[in-house]
């Protein structure tokens, strides 16, 4: 919570109970007074300016380690799969298909199924993808890092 005092992110009555708690506790006190010089020292710290080498690199390094999402064999398998499911489910009702009358029901259920699966396979590889980015992104706020240089 002093942290939140600090950064000023809580509301009026924890903030008033915050106050009155520092007022009688000496090492709260100090805690929050520490907190205070940090940031003011740190506003008054220039912004670091990352040269344009260090910005080139860490684009390299990015577009090598991301990449083009790559579509995974077992999604072209699943494909494939649907593919013929859905050649042989489709040739028996090719012939309602092509008159002009109004569509049967599992004509309908077989073509909502086929867009269903062509969307879900097109958009696999992306969801995959996000996955392991967002599974890296969390691994790496858990790893120890070492002083920062630009």
């Amino acid at each position: 919570m002093m942290m939140d005092l600090s950064e000023e992110d809580l509301g009026r009555d924890q903030k008033e109970e915050m106050q009155h708690h520092i007022s009688h506790c000496a090492r709260c006190a100090r805690l929050e007074d520490d907190l205070r010089k940090i940031r003011l020292h740190l506003q008054k710290m220039p912004p670091r300016i990352p040269s344009e080498e260090f910005l080139e690199r860490t684009r390299n390094l990015c577009h090598a380690k991301l990449g083009a999402p790559s579509i995974p064999k077992f999604i072209w398998g699943a494909f494939a799969a649907l593919l013929g499911l859905t050649g042989v489910l489709t040739l028996p009702l090719a012939r309602e298909l092509m008159q002009d009358q109004p569509l049967s029901f599992p004509t309908i259920s077989i073509i909502i199924l086929m867009i269903q699966n062509l969307v879900m396979l097109f958009f696999a590889p992306v969801l995959i993808q996000r996955f392991r980015l967002r599974k890296k992104d969390f691994m790496i706020g858990f790893m120890p890092s070492g002083p920062h240089q630009a």
